[in-house]
């Protein structure tokens, strides 16, 4: 598996199609227009990285950095779950985060998400804490 940084027109959008709820039910926001995903990389403390097999874009992940310590979120599209390369991704995650120079990383999952559970227990991931959120649609 081999990663590089987004940068080109073509990533962006293969990034905001990747990046929905329609695709992703454990996605917060509903989707990612390709010109947030580009402002977001101009930020010098994130970074959006296409994961690729075989000349073939697979999914993402996105680095975000604060004081020595990194925030980040993993997408895999759905037929290559399961096949070993989310386990390849959190090394290349953990690869790049100490290029950046972080001494820690960090992650929220949702507890809806067991395959996602599984996968960061199994990387070394440790609960810190649970988190209740909440919300209201007001009429």
């Amino acid at each position: 598996m081999k990663y590089y940084k987004a940068q080109s027109s073509q990533d962006f959008l293969f990034l905001s199609n990747l990046l929905t709820k329609k695709n992703y039910k454990f996605i917060e926001t509903p989707s990612v227009s390709t010109k947030e995903i580009k402002e977001r990389n101009k930020k010098p403390n994130q970074a959006d990285y296409i994961l690729k097999i075989e000349n073939k874009k697979i999914g993402w992940f996105m680095i975000k950095l604060t004081n020595k310590q990194a925030r980040f979120g993993l997408i895999l599209k759905h037929t290559y779950q399961n096949k070993g390369y989310g386990k390849q991704a959190m090394k290349l995650i953990e690869k790049e985060s100490k290029k950046l120079g972080v001494k820690k990383i960090r992650l929220e999952v949702l507890e809806g998400n067991p395959r996602a559970l599984n996968l960061y227990l199994k990387s070394g991931f440790k609960e810190k804490y649970r988190l209740v959120v909440m919300e209201k649609n007001i009429k």
